[in-house]
């Protein structure tokens, strides 16, 4: 069986890539102040969404879907366009409802009375 062939280390080689690690690194203050910013983000996001699932009725909390904050803020959004969450009565013509007249009274009435009440004016 033939002997593996020493492995040879150039130092040249070996300090070029520390050199290139060091070039993709950031310092840490750096990322802690990214970090920073995105964690104030956040929670900027999740005000805005409390405050918009505060708008909605208790009944239809439930139906919100579980995503992220901003992608919860948009879903909500447009939801509220297109009318999801308003309590509006939908009008049609089988929703008509007969007004609020009070029923006629046919005892005391005359049959001339009475077929004069099924005539309209």
């Amino acid at each position: 069986m033939p002997e593996p062939e020493p492995v040879i280390v150039d130092d040249k080689d070996d300090k070029k890539n520390q050199d290139l690690i060091k070039e993709h690194m950031i310092p840490k203050s750096r990322f802690d102040q990214v970090v920073g910013q995105r964690k104030e983000a956040e929670a900027a996001i999740q005000v805005i969404l409390d405050g918009m699932i505060e708008d909605i009725p208790e009944d239809k909390r439930d139906i919100i879907p579980d995503l992220s904050p901003a992608k919860k803020i948009a879903w909500l959004t447009t939801a509220k366009k297109q009318g999801f969450f308003d309590d509006k009565q939908i009008e049609s013509p089988d929703s008509i409802r007969p007004g609020g007249k009070a029923p006629t009274d046919f005892d005391n009435m005359t049959p001339a009375q009475r077929m004069a009440t099924g005539y309209k004016t």
